[in-house]
């Protein structure tokens, strides 16, 4: 599900809002920004937009309590209906909309519609002291709110909506250790939370592990290396019949580039250079007009193959890990993020010396969270809805969030959207203009 348009009317019955998403594949048409005064209601609207796009019975209960008259939702969607087209990315791509009215905006009763394929389903939610009547009277009616609920479930395509809040790291470790009763209690119902720093970073580590492992592809999964060097040495296949001298400096070439390939994937242990940088030593000691440089590089050509094709296959891994790692520590000051796929993430001090995540300072709780959770909905793509991105961070670390949200989301075809709401003006002037969107003033 990919948000086209979202049109808001008489939020606390006096605001519209409409946000628009341009189909271009720039960063900047994934991101719309809301600025308003305090009290227009863009905490009230991003709350909606998240309990509309996941509707369920807690989503129900958010909804009564949101004061809007009508709300839309433009979209667009797959049609899944041939799953090889599915597999080469040509599925049709359909609009539908998901739509809440009522008659007044500070009622609890109101109506929610989705137009999918051409249908329209609606259901009527009514207030709390009626639930169980509204259920009976489902029963009687052509569509229920749970099909609707289930609609949307596989509209989304598994994709992550996020609300991320003004208290977004509230909870300290004390509150969270406490009994499940207590957890529950504490936890805002209208906000989506990971819990300490360290749960969320253990998070990060396992996407980080796990597009890693998906990076292999199949071909270098199964190289069969040793019987491609068996069949070069029993065919002669590749065989030189360059001089000894130019043999030896073809294989002293091939080790180098190799090496310097794979050495920005080493400092996270996705691949190892120490066997290349051994059989560069041995080729060093040997010398130039030996003749057993023309049958080494039979056996050798198959394996500078198969590490090409590791190395081919963890550049993506690569690179989503450095912009992640590089984007936060151009932020932090006197700290450092470090990942391995061996160690795992780490924060250390200057000396080196592991620190807790659950110890850092407000605002670099607050700017891990937002980055973490853009790499996360990186992962399957997804709607990131921001209240106050700006708190707790410094001048500075505000003129470059927008920016970084972007990058550490991944490429534009993940399809990671942000709607954010902000009070700051170095946010704002972070963006381009057509994508800040203000509040209409109706009577």
């Amino acid at each position: 599900m990919l948000i086209r348009k979202i049109e808001a009317k008489k939020i606390l019955g006096s605001f519209n809002y409409s946000i628009s998403f341009s189909d271009d594949n720039k960063g900047s048409s994934r991101l719309a920004m809301i600025y308003a005064e305090n009290g227009c209601g863009k905490t009230n609207l991003l709350k909606a937009v998240k309990a509309l796009l996941t509707f369920s019975r807690r989503s129900a209960d958010i909804l009564r309590e949101v004061p809007l008259e009508h709300l839309y939702i433009d979209f667009e969607y797959i049609n899944v209906k041939d799953s090889r087209k599915t597999e080469l990315n040509q599925a049709e791509r359909c609009s539908g909309r998901v739509e809440l009215v009522r008659r007044n905006f500070n009622e609890e009763n109101f109506e929610i519609k989705l137009k999918v394929n051409g249908e329209t389903y609606s259901a009527q939610i009514l207030a709390r002291d009626s639930d169980i009547n509204a259920r009976r009277n489902a029963r009687a009616k052509k569509t229920s709110p749970y099909e609707i609920m289930a609609k949307i479930h596989e509209l989304r395509e598994g994709r992550e909506i996020l609300y991320l809040g003004d208290d977004r790291i509230s909870l300290r470790r004390e509150e969270l250790v406490e009994s499940p009763l207590r957890r529950v209690a504490l936890k805002s119902q209208n906000e989506d939370e990971s819990g300490p720093m360290s749960q969320l970073l253990n998070r990060v580590e396992r996407a980080l592990n796990q597009a890693s492992l998906e990076s292999y592809s199949k071909d270098s999964r199964e190289s069969n290396v040793y019987a491609r060097v068996a069949r070069s040495v029993m065919n002669g296949v590749g065989e030189s019949k360059k001089n000894l001298s130019e043999i030896r400096k073809e294989l002293e070439s091939e080790l180098g580039n190799l090496i310097q390939k794979a050495r920005p994937m080493e400092k996270y242990d996705l691949i190892s250079t120490s066997q290349l940088t051994a059989l560069q030593d041995i080729i060093r000691e040997t010398e130039a007009n030996s003749d057993k440089f023309r049958s080494l590089q039979l056996v050798m050509n198959p394996y500078f193959e198969s590490i090409q094709k590791q190395i081919d296959s963890l550049e993506s891994a690569q690179r989503l890990i450095d912009t992640f790692i590089e984007t936060v520590n151009s932020f932090l000051k006197r700290k450092t993020l470090h990942y391995s796929s061996l160690s795992g993430i780490e924060m250390r001090d200057l000396n080196q010396k592991e620190i807790d995540p659950d110890h850092l300072s407000s605002g670099e709780k607050h700017l891990l969270y937002l980055l973490s959770h853009a790499l996360l909905a990186g992962s399957v793509g997804g709607v990131l809805l921001i209240d106050e991105p700006e708190i707790s961070l410094g001048i500075d670390w505000q003129r470059g969030l927008m920016k970084a949200l972007l990058e550490c989301s991944g490429a534009a075809n993940k399809s990671v959207q942000f709607i954010v709401a902000s009070h700051s003006l170095q946010v704002m002037t972070s963006v381009g203009r057509e994508r800040i969107v203000m509040a209409e003033e109706v009577d």
